[in-house]
């Protein structure tokens, strides 16, 4: 574990290696989410769609789950931890037959789950399995809340802007002018670097570079088409000046990418050819 990488993505570097060593075709590392109230997955392998978005645990159903075994990590048929089974789609629900759980703690509190239901590890001596990832745990949960510590610094919790507000705000601004930035090369080589990283997750973190660089000016995600609209505020920088900050903030962020794309944002102002708020939101969220 000490030689992996010990940035930001260092729970990337940890998951691939445990899935890599431990043969682990079902499985996901899951971190807290911004409001810290709630863990979900930073890297995943092997489960549907449905269950990548539907696997935001509580940490307090977590608490509740460990408290019953007095133990840090959980090797169980499905029955024994049915309270989690809500958090997989109904398919992948079906064919858990066992599921082990380790959660990794800093200063006592949880601040990471791994969570597996398939891999041939499964099948061997507990006792040996719990030296194996005890082990893992006391090296990894420092690096752990450091590396997720060191992401949310960088980027603050998104306010839900509802499209109808970001109309207004469009309408009633003295630039009107939105930027669009779309996501999807960007994504796309993160996940090549991390395959296993979680896109939403991906997604969100570059939502919230743009809303921490962006001060509070309104931000509208489209998660399904990868795709950012905001605006600037009226006494902000020109678009070139704000394209180039925005550029060398994510840039930045994702500094272990060697390859990282052009990073696509780009001015739209009302015209003769966009001459409603609403109908260029609308045609750029379609």
């Amino acid at each position: 574990m000490e030689k992996l990488n010990t940035g930001v993505e260092y729970p990337a570097g940890l998951f691939n290696a445990l899935k890599t060593n431990l043969q682990i075709s079902k499985g996901a590392l899951l971190l807290p989410e911004k409001d810290g109230g709630t863990l979900a997955p930073w890297c995943v392998t092997g489960y549907d769609k449905t269950t990548r978005h539907r696997m935001r645990i509580p940490l307090s159903k977590l608490y509740d789950v460990f408290r019953k075994t007095g133990s840090s990590m959980i090797f169980a048929d499905k029955q024994e931890v049915k309270d989690i089974l809500p958090y997989f789609s109904s398919r992948e629900s079906a064919l858990v037959a066992r599921v082990f759980m380790m959660s990794f703690k800093h200063n006592g509190k949880i601040i990471a789950l791994l969570l597996v239901t398939e891999s041939p590890y499964m099948l061997l001596d507990e006792t040996l399995l719990r030296t194996i990832f005890s082990v893992a745990g006391e090296l990894s949960a420092p690096m752990l809340f450091a590396a997720r510590e060191a992401r949310m610094r960088k980027t603050r919790e998104t306010p839900a802007v509802r499209k109808e507000d970001f109309v207004s705000e469009f309408q009633n601004s003295e630039r009107k002018e939105l930027f669009v930035l779309d996501a999807e090369p960007l994504i796309r080589a993160i996940r090549e670097y991390s395959p296993d990283l979680d896109e939403y997750r991906v997604f969100e973190d570059i939502t919230g570079i743009v809303s921490t660089i962006m001060a509070g000016s309104p931000v509208l995600p489209a998660p399904e088409r990868a795709r950012l609209l905001f605006l600037a505020g009226n006494d902000g920088p020109d678009s070139k000046l704000l394209i180039h900050q925005l550029s060398l903030a994510i840039r930045k962020i994702f500094l272990e990418i060697k390859d990282i794309p052009a990073i696509g944002i780009r001015p739209i102002s009302l015209s003769p050819d966009n001459p409603e708020p609403r109908v260029l939101v609308d045609s750029l969220l379609a």
